[in-house]
């Protein structure tokens, strides 16, 4: 997880706009889920008891802090956007990174389950598919859709 919060780091630090930052992210999020499947799986399978009861582990104690890292930086990447207008006022950054990891998080496993399949039947790309999945997620928190 730790090259996933290097890349989502750089995704909103070498980024002004949080439209660009917002893509960045999702970038690395399909990069990262391309190169380690397995992982965040692994970690979405995992319930809130598990999780409790395995907090003993090194391993499982360094990825919940990785994850609280990760969220850290979005949250601060949508308070940014809030800040420049970019972003509705009332929702709350918190929150959000999570409904946005979880709503990004199932976009990418649908299109690595049923992508090719939406992809045909639309005569769309995969690219094009995740673009369009993607604006629909970010256009549910920004005041002007894209």
């Amino acid at each position: 997880m730790q090259a996933l919060k290097t890349d989502i780091e750089n995704a909103v630090n070498d980024n002004a706009g949080f439209t660009d930052a917002y893509r960045a992210v999702c970038g690395a999020m399909r990069k990262y889920r391309r190169e380690y499947p397995h992982s965040l799986e692994r970690l979405s399978q995992s319930g809130d008891e598990e999780i409790g009861q395995t907090v003993k582990s090194d391993a499982v104690k360094n990825i919940l802090r990785l994850g609280t890292e990760i969220n850290e930086t979005l949250e601060a990447l949508i308070i940014r956007g809030q800040e420049s207008g970019k972003v509705r006022k009332d929702i709350v950054p918190t929150l959000t990174v999570y409904v946005l990891w979880s709503s990004i998080d199932s976009l990418l496993a649908l299109a690595g389950t049923k992508g090719k399949f939406i992809c045909a039947q639309n005569g769309m790309t995969e690219e094009e598919f995740l673009d369009y999945g993607f604006r629909q997620i970010v256009n549910s928190i920004l005041e002007v859709r894209i």
